[in-house]
């Protein structure tokens, strides 16, 4: 399995920060024009975050606001990349998480709770990670990961908009610092199985917890 890889694709095709950005304008009356600076909103709404713990790390405003809005731009252009840009990677049909995971790295905060293996959230280890983001991540604002698992030696992942990073996210730890740069960090994630090493089971996510199946957490796209 590719410890860590990073392709390309275009936003111009598939425009994921343009997406996330109308669906919070048509929320905060179109003020967003960066969405580097998504976190001002905050202070307009007299809204306050403490650290993130791996509890809590989906549960700002932000978070909530993309979920409930979602269905709309966002996932209908996620499916069309999946289904158009992910598949041909592989050569058998895939499984893929149905509905990506959002993270919004607000400045002097955390996007993830705690550094972890997603093995030890109950995913498989035969799962690939797809990590997208829609603004520059760098520094304090982006995902570090270990090179080689449990060796420590945690590594930023700086991106632009227009590049993934596929990594082996279920055996090599991974997470956050607190974001010292000033400009939130917006992105999303995504889980890949091929279908032949796909194995269904009754394992939950930790804090939804939705069944880790196909009809649940996953789909299948033979396109």
């Amino acid at each position: 399995m590719t410890q860590r890889k990073i392709i390309l694709y275009d936003p111009a095709v598939f425009n994921f920060a343009k997406t996330v950005q109308n669906l919070y304008n048509a929320c905060f009356d179109n003020r967003i024009t960066d969405l580097s600076f998504l976190h001002q909103e905050l202070v307009r709404a007299k809204t306050h975050y403490d650290v993130f713990n791996e509890y809590t790390d989906q549960d700002s405003m932000f978070h909530t606001l993309f979920y409930e809005n979602m269905e709309k731009e966002f996932l209908p252009l996620y499916e069309k990349f999946i289904h158009e840009y992910i598949r041909p990677l592989y050569q058998e049909k895939i499984v893929y998480q149905k509905k990506p995971t959002f993270r919004a790295h607000l400045p002097n905060n955390l996007s993830v709770g705690a550094y972890h293996r997603d093995r030890d959230y109950h995913h498989a280890t035969t799962e690939q990670n797809y990590w997208v983001p829609l603004t520059p991540a760098f520094g304090t604002n982006t995902l570090w990961v270990e090179t080689e698992e449990n060796k420590g030696d945690f590594q930023p992942q700086e991106l632009d908009c227009g590049k993934i990073l596929i990594f082996d996210g279920a055996n090599l730890r991974h997470g956050n610092k607190i974001n010292t740069t000033g400009k939130t960090r917006v992105s999303f994630d995504f889980r890949i199985v091929p279908f032949s090493q796909f194995i269904d089971s009754d394992r939950t996510t930790i804090t939804a917890h939705t069944k880790l199946t196909i009809g649940d957490y996953f789909d299948i796209s033979d396109y």
